[in-house]
């Protein structure tokens, strides 16, 4: 999964983050997508800096505790 987020100095490749994935189901709106969301690892960070803004593009795969 690749997502733009606002840069954050403190994030690095090999932490480990929660993604909370809204539902596209009106009936599970608050659930979220259960499939999507949970804990990701951070394997690929491209920082993005102007004089108006910083942002980061982050490239996540999904953790999976079984095999870390």
């Amino acid at each position: 999964m690749i997502i733009e987020i606002h840069g954050n100095g403190l994030l690095a490749v090999g932490d480990k983050v929660k993604i909370d994935i809204p539902s596209t189901r009106k009936t599970d709106a608050k659930a979220g997508d259960v499939m999507l969301s949970g804990d990701y690892i951070i394997t690929k960070i491209k920082h993005h800096l102007t004089t108006a803004a910083y942002k980061m593009i982050v490239e996540l795969n999904k953790y999976d505790k079984e095999t870390a």
